[in-house]
């Protein structure tokens, strides 16, 4: 189950302003579906009050183990580029 091209356009765009990326799956309240969300900080968000975290559903589903698959996938791309920008800098 991969991001649709839209979904992949706002996590690049928020990989390049936000910091500390973070995926999580939960259930939609009184839906058998969920969604999986990227929690991040960055300036300028709309976010809870007293919360410097914001959140983006990036992908709803009922395939949990799909949504589950696809965070696991997202979290290691991350640890990879945090690898990489370590490296370079």
């Amino acid at each position: 189950m991969p991001l649709d091209e839209r979904a992949r356009a706002a996590l690049e765009a928020i990989r390049g302003k936000a910091t500390g990326l973070r995926f999580a799956v939960e259930p939609i309240c009184g839906s058998p579906r969920s969604r999986l969300s990227v929690y991040c900080r960055g300036e300028g968000h709309v976010g809870s009050p007293g919360s410097d975290e914001f959140r983006l559903g990036l992908r709803y589903g009922e395939d949990l183990g799909a949504l589950e698959a696809l965070r696991a996938e997202l979290e290691a791309e991350e640890k990879a580029r945090a690898r990489s920008a370590a490296a370079a800098g």
